[in-house]
């Protein structure tokens, strides 16, 4: 009895390390198209995506106009900002999350559902909320580094609002205006690889059979080709989901059963 519990327990391992051994080389197999299918889903949506944020900055940018009139700083409601800002992106982090999670759910074979309440899901939503508090803090730092630079040449309010173009000095509200084309697609470039790459280790683990990634970069700097067919644990996909702005990275699963 003893030994034929033996024999079942090791054709169940031998079963166990096929299964696993099958889906490992199915989630290489199909990786670099997951990863083309990524990557054409982010330019299919980037225009659309940057167009909301370039019409926020917009609407910025009259906003910096009329609060700058009255004082030498803009004294913006910096919490109305973040809400305004963090609702447009919160509506792209969700494409992109169910896009990862159907992503995922081919590779490794397991159904997993993109559900706001979920543990897992909340993690990521919380974790790409925060992104907001960096833009607004490179907002408030842009801003302030041009009116400083107003004042050192003795401009008034309204020619640091408005600027002053026979000397090539560039008003606050065009230069807010301006942040709806290169800026507002950078943004959107790198919100898109961070909501994608953050929501399918989050799908990685909650499948429940994928404890480390392989790591598929670029190696145009030394970061990402240091990166670059290393492997991580799950935890140190999530701290560093890209290198920088328009980064290549994504993240292969290791099935471990």
């Amino acid at each position: 009895m003893a030994e034929r519990r033996k024999v079942l327990e090791l054709v169940g391992d031998v079963l166990a390390g096929a299964e696993m051994y099958a889906r490992q080389q199915f989630a290489k197999a199909t990786l670099p198209a997951t990863v083309r299918e990524r990557d054409r889903l982010i330019a299919r949506h980037l225009k659309a995506f940057t167009a909301d944020l370039a019409e926020y900055f917009n609407a910025m940018a009259d906003r910096v106009g009329a609060r700058v009139a009255k004082a030498v700083e803009p004294d913006l409601d910096w919490k109305a900002e973040a809400a305004a800002l963090r609702k447009i992106l919160g509506r792209w982090y969700d494409v992109y999350g169910k896009a990862a999670y159907e992503a995922v759910s081919e590779l490794v074979s397991v159904e997993l559902v993109w559900d706001a309440e979920a543990p897992g899901v909340r993690r990521v939503i919380d974790q790409l909320g925060r992104q907001v508090s960096g833009i607004n803090e490179a907002t408030r730092e842009l801003l302030a580094a041009r009116i400083a630079a107003g004042i050192e040449q003795g401009y008034s309010v309204d020619q640091i609002v408005v600027g002053v173009a026979d000397a090539g000095f560039e008003g606050l509200r065009d230069m807010v205006a301006g942040w709806g084309e290169a800026r507002a697609q950078t943004i959107a470039l790198t919100e898109s690889a961070n909501a994608f790459n953050l929501a399918s280790v989050a799908g990685y683990r909650d499948s429940g059979i994928v404890e480390q990634v392989e790591v598929f970069d670029g190696t145009g700097d030394a970061e990402c080709a240091q990166a670059n067919g290393s492997t991580w644990t799950l935890d140190q996909a999530t701290k560093d989901p890209i290198a920088h702005p328009n980064c290549q990275r994504a993240f292969g699963p290791i099935v471990t059963r």
